[in-house]
């Protein structure tokens, strides 16, 4: 979908080429600047689609956590496949050789969103806009606001949405 196409293959890229030219303080922009501005375009819309859909977008941001923010020694070292460039004590590829480092823990360093939280969260901004501003007047009036006027903490003043 969004991040498969040309562009979002051509911010990849460009995160591979300039990741050592840039410092580490600014990796995050640099996610945010050249991937997830692709990843986000109308994401309300396409975000909700099957995990069958989803899962070479999930894959690409995974991606470009890793070379962005994963290790990058354990990274390049996987890349030295030729016999001659391994040790012989190093010939034979373990398990260990095939596993890819856990992105959990880097998008949770960096305070980034994986794909299924960036588009809860972006359907929730648009949701609250409508409600807040009350505009588009047609997607307003799908909701019923409660009559409570004091202010409760529990979720009988919640907004149900009219079907």
């Amino acid at each position: 979908a969004v991040v498969s196409t040309q562009s979002g293959h051509y911010g990849r890229a460009t995160l591979c080429r300039i990741r050592d030219s840039i410092p580490d303080i600014l990796h995050t922009d640099l996610y945010h600047t050249l991937f997830e501005s692709h990843l986000t375009y109308c994401i309300s819309v396409w975000g909700g689609s099957s995990l069958v859909n989803t899962a070479k977008i999930w894959l690409a941001q995974k991606h470009c956590m890793r070379v962005l923010f994963g290790n990058k020694k354990a990274y390049l070292e996987k890349s030295q496949t030729c016999l001659r460039s391994r040790p012989y004590s190093n010939q034979t590829l373990g398990d260990e050789f095939f596993q890819q480092e856990h992105c959990k823990p880097l998008f949770k360093k960096h305070g980034i969103l994986a794909l299924k939280n960036l588009y809860t969260y972006h359907t929730f901004m648009e949701v609250f806009k409508v409600l807040k501003l009350r505009c588009p007047i047609s997607l307003y009036e799908y909701f019923k606001i409660s009559p409570k006027k004091e202010k409760s903490t529990d979720c009988d003043s919640a907004l149900i949405p009219l079907l």
